[in-house]
């Protein structure tokens, strides 16, 4: 008799040996080859975001860059006056034209400025400073609009282009803004209109954003436009008033209606007028530059006779040259600001929420260890050296700024011809690059 129970163990062992495990050998193998393949990706996904990380901070740095010079070329091509400093290389010496005038300018509380350069404060206190730009005394040669700028490094060179003491990183300028139509009715309702030319400075420079951490500095550097309030011209309101004296007007009108009209465009009889800002001020532009500068204590006055209340003098005799139509401001007078605006408002937001910080780029000799330095060269002005200055002489001054530069020659068929770069740079743990905007300015100022 067979014994089927022993027949169904034996079938029974046979299938559990046909089932095996999988092996520790096996297992480990495949744990290697996942981990091999986990670091493959994680390394692919970190170069895919780096790539992504530099397109996005290259293509940010450039339209920022490209976008604050736009604003200051769309306000430099209607300038009526630079106030910029004067360089006589001969001599080696300069007189502050321009920093002068921004002694005087009211301040930001907001976005306040890196100290300023002037004849009286060489060694301003702090990592940087503001340098307004000198007209250097060469004179360019005239062949092409592409001008070839040569900078000289000894008496003996071309004394052509711009020189390495001529470069600042702030500018000041007049710029013309639309004229602004009065209407005068005389006592004999004889009605006359006019046309008033307006002013507004403009002043660009850095400032310095602390609690940024970026490049081995706690701050960032930033380019800020400052405007005053609009003025009208002095000289043209004088001329006015001195015709509707000798035109009759006499003392019987004392002819406030028209600076009423300038001080509260809405009463103004003129409709397109009445949307305009109310001005306060007239600012006698013909006259902004002649300063006498030998005697300090008394520049700052020399600047302010050039500003009047828009209030009629009645003492005013046309036909004395000297005789003030308006009143003159007092001595404490400070040219009143408008608004400040932060040209570059992503230098203190960034890339990628903030991960990446921005900054307009330190110069070469305390970059940081960023592994792009500060380009020296205009591509299409090459051999136009920026950032020139040594920083183990006084002057120029080594606390000059180099990542915001600005060159002024003159030119003899426009005025002066305004060549600005603006250099920023980007810093993260895995990205430094630096990113560099030009552009030339013809300005056919008449200072």
């Amino acid at each position: 008799m067979t014994c089927k129970s022993g027949s169904r163990l034996d079938k029974s062992e046979n299938l559990i040996k046909s089932v095996s495990g999988v092996t520790l050998v096996e297992i480990l193998v495949v744990v290697a080859i996942l981990g091999i393949l986990s670091l493959i990706l994680y390394d692919l996904n970190i170069s895919i975001l780096t790539s992504n990380l530099f397109i996005e901070i290259k293509n940010d740095l450039s339209s920022q860059g490209q976008q604050a010079l736009n604003r200051i070329k769309n306000r430099l091509i209607s300038s009526r006056l630079l106030l910029a400093d004067k360089y006589n290389k001969s001599t080696n010496t300069w007189t502050g034209i321009g920093s002068y005038y921004i002694s005087l300018l009211e301040p930001s509380t907001q976005y306040p400025s890196l100290p300023t350069i002037t004849p009286l404060n060489l060694n301003p206190t702090g990592d940087y400073c503001n340098v307004i730009p000198r007209i250097d005394s060469r004179i360019v040669s005239n062949q092409t609009r592409l001008v070839t700028l040569l900078i000289p490094s000894d008496p003996n060179q071309p004394d052509t282009g711009l020189s390495a003491t001529s470069i600042g990183n702030s500018i000041l300028f007049a710029e013309t803004l639309s004229p602004r139509r009065i209407r005068h009715v005389a006592v004999n309702n004889t009605v006359e209109n006019f046309l008033v030319d307006t002013y507004r400075l403009n002043f660009y420079y850095l400032y310095q954003k602390n609690g940024i951490e970026i490049a081995g500095k706690n701050y960032s550097i930033g380019l800020i436009q400052w405007e005053s309030e609009p003025f009208a011209d002095y000289a043209q309101l004088r001329q006015i008033i001195a015709y509707l004296i000798q035109q009759g007007a006499g003392t019987a009108n004392t002819l406030t209606d028209m600076l009423d009209q300038l001080k509260n465009p809405s009463i103004s009889p003129f409709p397109e007028e009445r949307g305009n800002l109310p001005l306060t001020y007239a600012w006698d532009v013909t006259n902004a530059t002649l300063i006498d500068t030998t005697n300090p204590s008394t520049i700052a006055a020399s600047i302010r006779e050039n500003f009047y209340n828009l209030v009629y003098n009645t003492t005013f005799t046309p036909t004395n040259n000297t005789s003030k139509a308006l009143t003159s401001v007092g001595s404490g007078f400070i040219i009143p600001q408008r608004q400040v605006v932060n040209l570059l408002p992503g230098i203190e937001t960034g890339a990628t929420q903030g991960r990446t910080p921005y900054s307009i780029a330190f110069n070469n000799n305390s970059s940081g260890g960023l592994s792009n330095l500060i380009p020296k060269n205009i591509p299409h002005l090459v051999p136009i050296r920026f950032n020139p200055y040594d920083t183990t002489s006084s002057f120029p001054h080594p606390k000059f700024m180099g990542g915001f530069e600005i060159g002024i020659i003159p030119n003899t068929t426009v005025g002066y011809q305004v060549n600005l770069r603006l250099v920023l740079m980007a810093d993260s743990t895995v990205l430094r690059r630096m990113s560099s905007q030009e552009t030339i300015v013809l300005v056919a100022t008449r200072n």
